[in-house]
């Protein structure tokens, strides 16, 4: 799918294309993002956290034996795993470059063979950030970030600038991407959520299980793309994007989820003939 076309569609409006997948389905691979998905997005990133009603639906569904549930998200995977906080699901933490599940255990090896080139780059970088009023930095282990919500508009230059200025020597190891209000240092290398989201479903007991992601940020069109044979929905209002569905308001997740579990409850046994997807 092309990004950007009218082919995305609102969410809610076809809710019942989405269950005729979904029944048509042995199993499910539900995979969502964390912040802007599962959690709404908050002025202070370390104050982010998951509605009790949105953690009771995916303990639901996570009991089901035909889904498997997995978050991924641009976080480090430790502090994720504390967020989500539910025994036995699988967590892709800084992006997908490394994951921690049930049956899977994975750090992307280029990645980590840059983590002391990284950690230099942090100390420079931390001091320089942590100066500017409202900037934070976060060293996560195999990337960085420096949030901004917080900061003044006329201090969001002086933060790229200082950004810029340090992965400069680097930059054939590294690159700077742009997220929500957040600047992201990254290794120079060929993963994403989507090829993360690829592994952990093709790792399972049922790697042809039907596809369902959720995500808000540009760093999910990766995953979109990936699973474009499932079902993708984007969270928040936007122009282009690659997923088939939409939802305006990161809200609206934990309704989805209901009703997803809702369906579950109303389906039968899949009979012996049921397609797999």
């Amino acid at each position: 799918m092309t990004p950007g076309t009218a082919t995305t569609r609102s969410l809610f409006e076809h809710l019942s294309d989405v269950a005729s997948q979904v029944g048509a389905a042995r199993n499910v691979f539900l995979c969502l993002d964390f912040d802007g998905t599962l959690a709404p997005i908050v002025l202070n990133a370390r104050a982010a956290s998951m509605s009790a009603e949105t953690r009771e639906q995916l303990l639901r569904l996570a009991r089901r034996k035909r889904f498997q549930l997995a978050i991924i998200s641009g976080r480090s995977l430790a502090d994720l795993e504390w967020r989500v906080g539910l025994d036995g699901m699988t967590c892709a933490g800084n992006h997908g470059l490394e994951i921690r599940g049930p049956k899977l255990s994975f750090i992307e090896p280029v990645a980590r063979s840059r983590m002391p080139a990284l950690q230099s780059l942090c100390r420079v970088m931390e001091v320089r950030i942590n100066r500017i009023d409202g900037a934070l930095f976060e060293n996560k282990g195999l990337t960085a970030s420096v949030h901004y919500r917080g900061a003044a508009e006329s201090d969001r230059s002086e933060i790229r600038r200082v950004v810029d200025e340090t992965v400069a020597p680097a930059a054939g190891l590294f690159c700077i991407t742009q997220g929500l209000d957040v600047i992201e240092i990254r290794p120079r290398v060929n993963w994403t959520k989507g090829t993360a989201a690829r592994l952990i479903r093709s790792s399972s007991a049922h790697p042809n299980a039907l596809p369902i992601y959720m995500g808000d940020d540009a760093t999910d069109e990766d995953a979109f793309s990936a699973l474009a044979d499932g079902i993708t929905v984007k969270i928040g209002r936007s122009a282009g994007t690659a997923a088939h569905y939409q939802l305006e308001y990161q809200e609206a997740v934990g309704e989805f989820l209901t009703w997803l579990a809702v369906l579950d409850d109303s389906l039968s046994l899949p009979s012996p003939t049921a397609k797999e997807i």
